[in-house]
Parts: structure tokens; C-alpha cells; sequence
């Protein structure tokens, strides 16, 4: 009985890692692909990317009345410009990745991604603007917060999302 119960719970362990890794992976090729350098056209990424500029460029106006955003640059006393890869896709496709995987309903799971990525995104908005603050005031930082710590502070995010929606689902936590 204890057996095939510790064997159904590495059973579970296992269908969620290989979910989660068959989610991910078409997440992130979907993504990753295709390339403009193969004569592909990414239309939905370059709007995509122009409604994040938008987005942060009116957080920005707030402090910097100067700051424009047209097209996929927000300008004023500093300029940036948002490319692929400054969507926090990454931590999205993983997030996404993950409730998809998890067991549970898929109304939770819609209403759990819907909410996280609206998290993650307002997060990302919250990154562009104080990167566009940081190259205003303090411009030899704005390498290590935009190569080094906001990926991280995402990715952690991502993940501690995650784990809130995980124990919110779940009737009882078990450690072991």
C-alpha cells in the first residue's frame, strides 16, 4: 500500500516534469523561431514589442514628461529601445509552462496563467522604466541591471508565482 503510494507520487512527479519540459520546450521554440535572417516576418513580435514600449513609455511619462515611445523605442533624456528578448518571454513561457503542467482543473490553470502573465508583464513595464531611470541617473549600472539582475529578479518571480499557485491548488503540502 505505502509503496505504490510513494509510487504514484513519483508518478506524478515524473507526468509534471515531462509536461512542464514538453510545454516549455514548444513554448520556446515558438518563440525562438522564426528568424528574420531566414526571410520570416515577425509582425506579431514587432507589435507585440511596439505595445510594450507604449506601455512603459506612459509609466515613464509620469516622472519624464519628455519620453516618447514611438514605435519600439521610448526617447527622451535617455533612450531604449525594446527588443525580442526584453519581453520577459522567457520567464512567461516557463510560468505558462508550468501551470499547464501542474494537476489541476483547467479553469484554474487558465485563471492562474492569465493573472501570472498579467504579473509578469507589469513587472517587465516596471524593468523597462527603472532601466530608462537607471541610464538617466546612474548609466554604468544599466548593463548589470538589464544583462544580470532583472533576469534573475524575472525568473525568481516566475518561479515563486508559480510555487503561490501550486500551494493555492493544492489541499495539502507534502515534504519529502
Amino acid at each position: 500500500m505505502i509503496a505504490d503510494r510513494k509510487r504514484s507520487v513519483l508518478d506524478a512527479r515524473a507526468r509534471f516534469v515531462l509536461a512542464f519540459l514538453a510545454f516549455a520546450a514548444v513554448g520556446l521554440v515558438a518563440y525562438c523561431f522564426p528568424y528574420r535572417e531566414f526571410g520570416i516576418r515577425e509582425t506579431f513580435f514587432d507589435a507585440f514589442l511596439s505595445g510594450y514600449a507604449r506601455l512603459a513609455g506612459a509609466v515613464i511619462a509620469i516622472f519624464d514628461p519628455t519620453a516618447v515611445a514611438a514605435g519600439t523605442e521610448i526617447q527622451g533624456q535617455y533612450a531604449v529601445k525594446i527588443v525580442k528578448g526584453c519581453d520577459a518571454m522567457e520567464a512567461k513561457i516557463l510560468f505558462v509552462s508550468a501551470v499547464l503542467a501542474f494537476p489541476t482543473s483547467l479553469g484554474r490553470k487558465l485563471l492562474a496563467a492569465g493573472a501570472g502573465l498579467l504579473a509578469l508583464t507589469t513587472l517587465n513595464v516596471l524593468r523597462i522604466a527603472s532601466l530608462y531611470y537607471a541610464g538617466m541617473a546612474f548609466p554604468k549600472l544599466v548593463d548589470v541591471l538589464h544583462l544580470e539582475v532583472w533576469p534573475l529578479v524575472l525568473v525568481v518571480f516566475a518561479g515563486l508565482l508559480f510555487l503561490w499557485f501550486a500551494a493555492l491548488t493544492t489541499d495539502r503540502v507534502e515534504i519529502s
